[in-house]
């Protein structure tokens, strides 16, 4: 057995693996395989090959920066690991942990994979909530965060942000949170993309920018992929004016849900004024967390900040333009 870091000429070979294990349909999906991992600078996907050089694995590693209390590390997130074989299995989770060495990060995942953290003696997090309501108009969205906003005591706007606009260097209200380099946030959530439509939209408060949202516009659901900001209020109130901004551009609202994951209760009190309802939550596992973040309430109590569209999550093809 052998393993090859793919590319595109890959692509036949890796959907016909896919067909048999991958429900999704990401590795059936070429624009996803060049812009997640072929032509990304933070990720690859790896396959295993038999001595007849069949695909019988798969694992896809995505170096995630993250920046906690100060200090500053990378995570590796995992994603498409599949496997026809034990061997390939083992193969591949060696692969993702280089023997332990990395510190891994798995958000969301099968059944059987969190059956093999736990036997493993992964970490486990809980506390990240994902909300979702309904929506059939722009306008009376943007007028209830106004009103949500203005009971709290806060102004809040916001504005277009250009793929090519220079990030704000605007204090942190969280302790920690992903993609925590501006290069990793451009690339990963590229709003020039032909597949998957990305919408930065800045947060303003007195005049200045105060935070910044991103959304994944999909034909019939729009996600907070990230957000980040001065404060869990600044960031909530943005986000629902954000969501109204970007749901301007729908000619159609009439079987549109909008979705937003997060660990901050701040925001999520925020979200809930806004008739959002919790309808799951996420689990987050990792093999060697980062110290101080040591037990299942260390997102919350700590201030994580993390959204829903993190690694794979989200290129999916219900987002897809």
């Amino acid at each position: 057995m052998k393993r090859v870091t793919a590319n595109a000429s890959h692509f036949d070979a890796i959907k016909n693996f896919g067909d048999r294990f991958d429900e999704h349909g990401n590795l059936q999906s070429l624009e996803f395989l060049k812009h997640y991992y072929f032509d990304n600078p933070y990720a690859d996907l790896h396959i295993y090959l038999d001595d007849s050089d069949e695909i019988v694995g798969t694992m896809g590693i995505e170096e995630i920066p993250y920046r906690y209390k100060g200090e500053k590390g990378n995570f590796f997130f995992g994603s498409n690991w599949f496997a026809a074989t034990a061997l390939a299995g083992a193969s591949t989770y060696r692969l993702w942990t280089e023997r332990n060495r990395r510190s891994c990060l798995s958000f969301g995942g099968t059944d059987a994979a969190h059956n093999f953290f736990r036997g493993a003696k992964w970490t486990y997090f809980e506390g990240f909530q994902i909300l979702v309501r309904s929506i059939n108009s722009a306008a009376k969205l943007n007028s209830q965060a106004g009103t949500i906003l203005s009971q709290l005591g806060r102004n809040i706007e916001t504005s277009r942000h250009a793929q090519d606009d220079a990030i704000s260097n605007f204090a942190k209200g969280f302790s920690g949170g992903f993609y925590s380099t501006a290069e990793s946030l451009k690339y990963r959530y590229n709003s020039n993309l032909s597949y998957i439509s990305y919408k930065w939209i800045n947060i303003i408060e007195a005049g200045k920018i105060v935070g910044l949202a991103i959304f994944n516009c999909g034909p019939n659901e729009v996600v907070l992929s990230y957000c980040d900001g001065i404060d869990p209020v600044a960031v909530a109130g943005g986000v629902l004016k954000g969501f109204a901004q970007v749901l301007g551009d729908y000619s159609d609202l009439s079987d549109m849900k909008i979705r937003i994951g997060s660990c901050s209760p701040e925001m999520i009190d925020v979200w809930k004024q806004a008739n959002f309802k919790a309808s799951a939550q996420r689990t987050f596992a990792m093999n060697k967390p980062i110290i101080g973040l040591t037990g299942p309430d260390s997102l919350s109590i700590d201030s994580w900040n993390v959204a829903l569209d993190v690694g794979d999550n989200c290129l999916r093809d219900r987002y897809f333009r």
